[in-house]
């Protein structure tokens, strides 16, 4: 399995706007984000379970991409993500980076 930071520079390389996932589940994540709290990877893995459902099939097909897009690690990611499912640092990550867009997205409305 990857570790937290190769899944993290993985989870860069993915293309978040092609992932399903609900913004509700994420959205605990990204206000901790805008306020400036810890986020903790175990409350990443329990928003991963919560999302998996709705993010795997469009997780599974970006990682797919990434790796004809010889994206790093993106073979060993999707292993993961096939093998173990949301208990994945990749999930962890992906989750991570969706928070932190909803943050940016919270933030920019917030000064407008």
């Amino acid at each position: 399995m990857l570790d937290k930071t190769r899944a993290q520079e993985l989870a860069g390389g993915l293309d978040l706007d092609r992932l399903f996932y609900c913004p509700a589940c994420v959205f605990e994540i990204a206000w901790a984000i805008h306020t400036g709290e810890p986020v903790h990877w175990q409350t990443l893995g329990r928003v991963a379970y919560w999302t998996w459902d709705e993010l795997e099939q469009s997780l599974v097909a970006a990682l797919v991409d990434a790796r004809m897009r010889e994206v790093r690690f993106a073979e060993e990611g999707l292993r993961d993500v096939q093998e173990h499912g949301h208990r994945t640092a990749v999930a962890r990550a992906v989750v991570l980076r969706l928070a932190q867009q909803m943050a940016v997205e919270i933030t920019h409305t917030s000064k407008e």
